[in-house]
């Protein structure tokens, strides 16, 4: 069965996606975002919905550490063999648009990073990791 990290898998029209390859690709699932604690039971929900395998990853779209730790931690789980393999990565992670605007670590106002910035760091961070064997897609989507 083929494996796709979703960024923002676990909410939105991330979950919508995980879903749909769940159910009609049997496609395993890397579901990454900020916090484990809410990415977790959303892994486990899928992976007993569908008999799939779900893993998690931590990973935080606005910081470039972050990124790159995520990308090392993809990496180690190929290696291990937590995950077969890596066929697609889907950038999807988003933000809340209301509040107060925030800066990251970085210095740069979050929403920018989110959903303009980040997702060509974590395509190009992973998409070496994706399967060399057959096609293999990273797939961009912006959405506020």
């Amino acid at each position: 069965m083929p494996t796709v990290l979703i960024t923002g898998g676990h909410g939105g029209i991330g979950l919508g996606c995980s879903k749909y390859l769940a159910s009609t690709y049997r496609a395993n699932l890397v579901l990454a975002g900020r916090s484990l604690e809410r990415v977790r039971p959303v892994a486990d929900e899928l992976s007993a919905a569908h008999d799939v395998n779900v893993s998690v990853l931590e990973l935080d779209t606005s910081s470039m550490a972050s990124v790159r730790s995520a990308a090392t931690r993809c990496r180690a789980m190929l290696a291990d063999g937590e995950i077969e393999s890596l066929d697609a990565i889907v950038c999807n992670a988003g933000v809340r648009l209301n509040g107060p605007v925030s800066y990251n670590a970085d210095g740069y106002e979050s929403t920018f990073c989110h959903e303009l910035f980040r997702s060509f760091p974590v395509g190009g961070a992973t998409a070496g990791l994706c399967r060399r064997a057959r096609p293999s897609r990273v797939h961009g989507q912006r959405h506020a």
